[in-house]
């Protein structure tokens, strides 16, 4: 149920909530009760008025409902020519648990994911050098048929950079491993060149983030989206 709907059901409570209140006051609905407005003993209000002032509420609460929903349909949003709009998202849309969800597999066209250009097959449907090797070193080792490349890709780099730290330094310290990792300049991991300095602690290069198409997994891989190289 979309916004705008959610509204007008909105409205109409609020509608009938008014006349309810104003037949209460017309009438005098049981005048003997009393209600403090909010806590406050100071301000006595009948039950009609309760209802009236609800009503109220609710009808402010709608217009910004409706001015919300206005905005929202008349922002841009990626459309193809048949009028399917493209769905933007997180990873887990190239999950293959989502298969299973879809009503029709048409659905999962036009979905496009955050990805990373490491584990992202080019044009030619190929795997960045560094990425390739890796994976044909995982045959018959790590099933990649349905998870992310991208994890066990970070995670052999995180224990091979921590590993190669501790050997060039002969240290466990964290000074003495986080000074070795200053050092890196485009350091050529599996999931990423990794560059870090004493300002720059991320380490990843966010040039390398790019968005994938869900439904193209294969290897715990996937195509590059439309308009990248």
């Amino acid at each position: 149920m979309n916004m705008k709907r959610v509204t007008i059901i909105f409205a109409v409570v609020a509608v009938l909530l008014f006349a309810d209140g104003l037949w209460m006051q017309l009438t005098h609905y049981h005048p003997g009760d009393q209600n403090n407005f909010f806590g406050n003993g100071n301000i006595i209000l009948s039950d009609g008025q309760v209802i009236l002032i609800s009503a109220g509420f609710l009808f402010l609460a709608t217009v910004v409902m409706w001015l919300v929903a206005v905005r929202r349909g008349t922002q841009p949003v990626l459309e193809a020519d048949d009028g399917q709009r493209d769905a933007v998202g997180h990873p887990a849309l190239g999950s293959g648990d989502v298969r299973q969800l879809l009503e029709k597999e048409s659905n999962w066209e036009k979905v496009y994911m955050i990805g990373y250009a490491s584990c992202s097959y080019d044009a030619n449907g190929k795997l960045p050098p560094r990425t390739a090797a890796f994976v044909a070193r995982l045959a018959g080792k790590v099933a990649l048929d349905d998870t992310s490349l991208w994890w066990v890709a970070s995670g052999y780099d995180a224990v091979k950079l921590v590993a190669e730290a501790v050997d060039a330094t002969g240290s466990t310290a964290s000074d003495a491993i986080i000074g070795y990792w200053n050092s890196l300049r485009a350091y050529p991991g599996i999931f990423g060149a990794y560059t870090w300095t004493p300002e720059q602690h991320n380490g990843y290069p966010t040039s390398e983030v790019v968005m994938s198409q869900a439904n193209s997994q294969k290897d715990g891989a996937f195509k590059l989206a439309p308009g990248y190289a």
